[in-house]
């Protein structure tokens, strides 16, 4: 718990201190040509922690989509969005995309006796946190396609939810933190992709998170 609190804390100071050296001036800003309705946040790991706050902040609606791979949202860092906001105040719909890899650390905890339920595992709980963000009545209701071109070591399965915003939940099946290799073949494996037969998309109430 005091290592959560110590990443809570250090996210939080990374998005302060960012928001105050711009707001100052004291950082040197290129001038760039941009489309400001057209702004994207993403990152990966510690830096989809990052995302994952600035989505939750009062700077969401500068970003036109948020996208987090390798970090799932967890309950106290949930808790901890919604008291920056201050007064009830709950998040807006949001366009976020989402990769998690089940091999993933993140995933499930490692070389348990007892395999982690699914049902509370981080990634379903941050299916379920978008899913009310966006108002997806239930039982939810996913276009869900298997990519071409998996490699057969790794398969990735897609799951877009509609409603007020776009909620898009990519699933690396025995994807690790980085994958596809070192983590998801062996070393001596022939590494290049292979064509994988791809499943028709399909339509279904079912919810299979991260």
């Amino acid at each position: 718990m005091a290592h959560a609190n110590a990443r809570t804390t250090v996210y939080a100071r990374k998005l302060e201190l960012t928001t105050r050296t711009y707001a100052t001036g004291s950082a040197t800003v290129p001038h760039v040509k941009a489309d400001p309705t057209l702004v994207y946040a993403a990152g990966f790991s510690d830096g989809a922690g990052m995302a994952w706050q600035l989505s939750n902040s009062d700077l969401a609606a500068s970003f036109r989509g948020v996208a987090m791979v390798g970090k799932a949202l967890d309950p106290e860092k949930a808790r901890h969005h919604r008291a920056q906001l201050g007064g009830g105040v709950e998040p807006a719909p949001a366009p976020v995309v989402h990769v998690q890899g089940t091999a993933d650390r993140g995933f499930r905890p490692p070389l348990t006796q007892e395999e982690t339920p699914l049902e509370e595992t981080l990634p379903f709980f941050t299916v379920r946190e978008m899913l009310t963000r966006n108002n997806v009545p239930a039982p939810p209701v996913a276009s869900t396609s298997l990519v071409p071109g998996s490699t057969g070591v790794t398969e990735v399965v897609t799951q877009l939810f509609l409603r007020n915003e776009a909620f898009l939940q990519i699933t690396i099946v025995n994807g690790g933190h980085n994958w596809p290799p070192p983590t998801t073949s062996s070393g001596s494996a022939d590494r290049r992709p292979t064509s994988t037969r791809p499943s028709p998309s399909w339509t279904s109430g079912d919810l299979m998170p991260g």
